[in-house]
């Protein structure tokens, strides 16, 4: 899940969970998802800690992968999301990126001022 690792289409994001851990629950915020996995922030883990993501009365399994000194945690889920509130989530962001160009080609950007060739 980390940059290198990246197979999924990933959203930022502001959603505030819960995040348990074998021993306390924090709240945390979500700030990016992919269907795969969730980057967090608010909470201290190690990697290799299983974690369990509550949100909406629902709640997904995964893994630390990574603990970044900015207080960021990657989680792997356990099973991509397919159902539930945060799967509902992710699907209404893909809905829109599809809907509203994702494959949209880029225009080249020029410096400020400056001509583009």
């Amino acid at each position: 899940m980390d940059d290198n690792n990246r197979t999924d289409r990933r959203f930022r994001i502001e959603l505030p969970v819960l995040v348990a851990t074998v021993l306390d629950q924090h709240e945390a915020v979500i700030i990016d998802m992919s269907k795969q996995g969730l980057r967090l922030h608010g909470f201290t883990a190690q990697p290799r800690h299983r974690v369990i993501v509550e949100y909406a009365g629902d709640a997904v399994c995964g893994i630390v992968r990574w603990v970044k000194p900015d207080g960021t945690v990657g989680v792997r889920l356990d099973s991509p999301l397919s159902e539930g509130p945060l799967a509902d989530v992710w699907n209404r962001f893909q809905t829109n990126v599809s809907a509203f160009g994702a494959n949209r080609v880029a225009r080249p950007q020029g410096g400020f001022g400056k001509k583009t060739t």
